[in-house]
């Protein structure tokens, strides 16, 4: 996996009616970044309006990101970049992106993204994730982000 070095922005298109992806999410916004973030849920209409074509990539069965190159990065090469974005964990990133790993990566992301609703009522109060929905309202007023 390659990840250009000119790349300045992303937009990160998750599942925001998921409280393990919420929780992501939230992790995510909570670091230093190096380049510019932007979050959408995929179900909102900022998303459909942003990105028309976002459908064809599935992104109810992986998360996507968006450069500001225009390449698309789904499931565990969208994780990379997340962390890449990130000041502490751009070192992780660029091992995780290896041949070494990324095979591994790419193996243990689909099962736990099927999984991801299981997962989050097993590890996430509910009502603290809602609380966390409550303050994006501007985000999810379309229902996007109702939990599921």
């Amino acid at each position: 996996m390659t990840i250009n070095q000119e790349m300045r922005s992303i937009e990160i298109y998750y599942d925001g009616s998921c409280a393990m992806c919420g929780r992501f999410k939230n992790w995510l916004e909570q670091q230093e970044h190096l380049i510019g973030v932007e979050f959408l849920s995929y179900a909102s209409e900022a998303a459909r309006e942003r990105f028309p074509d976002l459908a064809k990539y599935q992104p109810e069965k992986a998360m996507v990101v968006r450069a500001d190159t225009g390449k698309i990065y789904q499931g565990a090469e969208a994780t990379v970049i997340c962390l890449w974005a990130c000041r502490e964990y751009r070192g992780l990133a660029m091992k995780l992106r290896k041949p070494l790993f990324l095979p591994l990566a790419r193996k243990i992301y689909p099962l736990i993204a099927s999984s991801r609703y299981v997962i989050s009522r097993l590890l996430t109060d509910d009502s603290k994730l809602k609380r966390d929905l409550e303050k994006q309202k501007d985000q999810c007023s379309d229902g996007s982000c109702d939990l599921k």
